[in-house]
């Protein structure tokens, strides 16, 4: 695991060492001083490299996220479908997703933000927490305007791939569940 969240806090480390090392150079003009100003833009390059190679658990469940939300604003079932559990408890969840793709349309200027993952039990389990702001319309009621929502999502590893086992819509304000869902069921 990375020891940091991004690779931004040493790459600035190493950089502001890397200026240190330069003025230092300019100012006694003794050329030893660029060894390290060359060797932590070198660094810099090492820490970016390998904070590009590493991709935790989490990541990817946020990257199988960010996908469902993008291929359930496209309308593609079979890709939201995808990332939604296709175990026998999670067959409510799947029915609200296909119900869902044909009830609501979510514009492209759809925002996700407040990503939070939380991965347990050796990383084959997560939660997800998460907001997603967009201008939304329905058959029923036509453009409904600009909506804010918010989610928490259970998920697990199966077979290699982060899926959705459950999801609870939540007041955007105070977080309480909205149980709107189980209405559509």
């Amino acid at each position: 695991m990375w020891f940091t969240e991004t690779p931004w806090p040493p790459i600035a480390i190493l950089g502001l060492v890397a200026l240190g090392s330069l003025f230092i150079a300019m100012q006694t003009q003794v050329m030893k001083w660029l060894v390290p100003a060359c060797l932590c833009v070198v660094l810099a390059c090492v820490v970016w490299a390998v904070e590009r190679s590493i991709v935790t658990p989490g990541e990817k469940v946020e990257g199988s996220l960010l996908a469902m939300i993008d291929a359930f604003q496209k309308k593609n079932e079979a890709q939201t479908l995808r990332y939604i559990s296709p175990a026998p408890a999670s067959a409510g969840l799947v029915a609200l997703a296909k119900t869902a793709i044909k009830l609501v349309d979510v514009k492209n200027e759809y925002a996700v933000s407040d990503i939070q993952i939380n991965t347990f039990a050796n990383d084959t389990a997560a939660t997800s927490h998460f907001r997603v702001n967009g201008t939304v319309s329905t058959p029923s009621q036509g453009s409904v305007g600009h909506q804010p929502f918010r989610f928490n999502g259970k998920w697990r590893l199966e077979g290699g791939e982060w899926r959705l086992t459950e999801i609870e819509d939540l007041n955007p304000i105070n977080g309480e569940v909205l149980n709107r869902f189980n209405q559509l069921k």
